[in-house]
C-alpha cells in the first residue's frame, strides 16, 4: 500500500520528520502515540509504528532498547497518574510545534535522556 503526504501542510510534515530524524539517529524507528499523521509514514519512509492504547504506551517505555515516541501534551497528560508509575524512564528529547495548528506540541519522547 502506498502512502501519499497530504499537500496542505506537506512542507512542515516533512521539515518536522527531518527534524525528528536528525535527533533520533541513524536507524531508529518512531512510534507515535495518539499522534498519528498518514505523512510521517511518507517522510521517515515507513519507521512509523502507531500505539492506542495506554498500556502499550506505558509498556514501551520499559524497553532495554532506546526508544523514541511522539505524542502531544493532551494525550501525555490523558494517562493521568498512571504515568507515574514510569516516569523515571520517560523523559522529553524534544518539543515540536504540530504543524498547522496554532499553539499545540508534539513532544519527541525517549526512556533515555
Amino acid at each position: 500500500q502506498l502512502v501519499l503526504p497530504r499537500k496542505s501542510h506537506a512542507g512542515q510534515e516533512r521539515a518536522l520528520c527531518q527534524e525528528i530524524l536528525q535527533v533520533m539517529g541513524p536507524g531508529a524507528s518512531l512510534t507515535t502515540y495518539q499522534s498519528f499523521n498518514q505523512d510521517y509514514v511518507w517522510y521517515m519512509k515507513g519507521r512509523v509504528r502507531e500505539l492506542s492504547y495506554k498500556r502499550e504506551f506505558l509498556n514501551l517505555f520499559s524497553s532495554s532498547e532506546r526508544v523514541y515516541c511522539l505524542t502531544d501534551e493532551e494525550a501525555l497528560l490523558s494517562l493521568g497518574s498512571e504515568a507515574d508509575v514510569y516516569k523515571a524512564n520517560v523523559y522529553k528529547v524534544k518539543e515540536f510545534q504540530r504543524p498547522g495548528s496554532h499553539g499545540s506540541k508534539l513532544l519527541l519522547l525517549s526512556n533515555r535522556p
